[in-house]
């Protein structure tokens, strides 16, 4: 539904947001293995789109702006829509349970 570096932003702006430091430090490092310098990226309007998305469902989940949901339908679609809430929400995990049981990251060390 989304090239997979628009996937790696929405995942990295979710992190960012979550101040997940496990997380971003990870996706950061992706990102710049594959030629990114994630402090100097031009976004396309498709990852401009999912990073608000990201942003928005971290700060207000239950007040998501219909605009934003429009938006994104008319992008990916209904089950795109599905799909990428769904792998914010097992971002959002995935940043709880790092910073529930203090994981490190192996780049910190």
């Amino acid at each position: 539904f989304i090239s997979p570096r628009a996937a790696n932003l929405f995942e990295y702006a979710i992190s960012v947001e979550n101040d997940c430091l496990v997380c971003t430090t990870y996706y950061k490092r992706y990102m710049e293995s594959i030629g990114v310098d994630i402090n100097n990226v031009d976004y396309t309007p498709e990852e401009e789109l999912v990073i608000e998305y990201a942003q928005a469902i971290v700060r207000d989940r239950k007040n998501i702006p219909q605009d934003l949901f429009n938006r994104l339908k008319e992008k990916i679609g209904e089950e795109g829509l599905v799909v990428l809430t769904t792998m914010g929400m097992f971002m959002i995990a995935n940043n709880y349970f790092n910073d529930i049981l203090h994981v490190k990251s192996e780049f910190l060390e």
